[in-house]
């Protein structure tokens, strides 16, 4: 009877009514509620019309409820048929409500979660992670629903990974390799966003918001980010027999990451360090006697590295920079990592010996308003009032007098 039903309602101009039933079924979960049928074509007003027994006219809506359609189906030769029989002839398949839809997706989401738990037997603290509502869960679910295909191959990558974490020093790129893919978790793409999702759950620790935050994560785990090229300009260091050696030669020392890391002393003999962030002071500093650090603008890890060294054996440490939003910036964050560090030569004076005639746009001059240290208070008015930077070379003299 379904069968015969359907091919009858095949045979007419019925598709945009059927499809609208099917729409609104898959909706609400039962075979109840109204559909519109809009802008009726001629042939479908009469196929509709004979349906329903009733008039339409070409180009107007038609109202249809389930419950008015099923009586009048019921009227005919077809009665005693049902909806669910009905739209599984009609569409040749077996229609499903969005719930159960949502279902069969859950079934299907925790299934591939379970072969991965079976594939990766080691990452026991994650066999939660399909009953969790927290983050990391919520951004699974909505990946799996954007593409199911690609959910299955993050994880298996991102599961590799984490059950091969190296227990020595590895660069990131070798260690991405393990998806035959290097780039994999190339930081702030999308793979590596996961990845470290991941390595916080397991973990427990607080995503990290910034890249040097990110690269603190990673080194943790004896994973290294692009260590050779993370590097900063040194003088006078000592601690070390290659530090000794550029020292005694009074040579500059490009110290990166990887050397940095492998230290396990980083001191000065006068145990007072300074840093700057432009390499061309270091032309007129070249005959001090005190050690030099060169950021060359935004601090890397190598020198928090280095510093964190330094102080471990007891160095004071001093900081000068650009007289400009960013340098303050630089300045600022410093002093906020390192309490003692001592910011010098950012008066008055220092302003007006470095002043250029670059003007600050307001965008820039914006950054200003996240500077809170008190040494800096003076030039960030200046700089506000203004609207000028200034640059610590032209400040040479100034700086010389502090430092002797």
């Amino acid at each position: 009877m379904n069968k015969d039903l359907s091919i009858y309602l095949k045979s007419k101009h019925l598709s945009r009514l059927m499809n609208l039933l099917k729409d609104k079924y898959v909706s609400i979960g039962r075979y109840s509620g109204v559909i519109t049928v809009t802008k009726l074509t001629k042939d479908e007003c009469k196929d509709i019309g004979d349906l329903l027994g009733k008039t339409i006219k070409v180009g107007s809506s038609v109202r249809v409820s389930f419950k008015e359609l099923t009586r009048k189906i019921n009227e005919t030769r077809f009665q005693g048929f049902t909806w669910n029989e009905l739209f599984k002839y009609y569409f040749n398949e077996t229609i499903l409500t969005k719930k159960e839809l949502i279902n069969n997706d859950e079934l299907s989401y925790e299934a591939i979660i379970d072969k991965m738990l079976s594939k990766y037997n080691n990452l026991d603290k994650l066999k939660d992670i399909k009953n969790k509502d927290n983050e990391l869960s919520r951004i699974l679910r909505l990946n799996y629903h954007k593409d199911k295909e690609l959910f299955y191959k993050d994880l298996d990558n991102i599961f590799n990974l984490l059950s091969h974490i190296p227990n020595k020093n590895t660069n990131l790129s070798i260690y991405a390799s393990i998806t035959s893919n290097p780039h994999y978790l190339d930081l702030n793409t999308r793979t590596s966003n996961l990845y470290l999702k991941f390595l916080c759950y397991i973990y427990n620790e607080d995503y990290p918001n910034t890249n040097d935050k990110r690269i603190n994560i990673l080194i943790k785990h004896n994973i290294y980010v692009d260590s050779l090229s993370n590097y900063i300009i040194t003088y006078n260091l000592c601690g070390n027999e290659i530090l000794d050696i550029f020292k005694k030669n009074k040579q500059i020392f490009n110290l990166n990451l990887s050397n940095a890391l492998n230290m396990d002393i980083i001191d000065s003999k006068e145990k007072r360090v300074y840093i700057f962030e432009n390499p061309s002071i270091l032309n007129s500093l070249s005959n001090t006697r005190y050690p030099i650090i060169i950021t060359s603008g935004n601090p890397n890890l190598t020198l928090y590295k280095v510093l964190d060294k330094l102080v471990e054996c007891g160095n004071k440490l001093y900081y000068n920079g650009d007289f400009d939003p960013e340098g303050l910036l630089i300045a600022d964050n410093l002093k906020k990592r390192y309490k003692d560090l001592q910011l010098f030569c950012y008066n008055k004076c220092d302003y007006i010996n470095s002043i250029s005639n670059e003007i600050i746009n307001k965008s820039r001059l914006n950054k200003l308003n996240k500077v809170q240290s008190k040494e800096l208070s003076i030039v960030k008015d200046l700089l506000i009032t203004n609207k000028k930077s200034g640059y610590q070379e032209k400040n040479i003299d100034n700086i010389k007098k502090f430092m002797n």
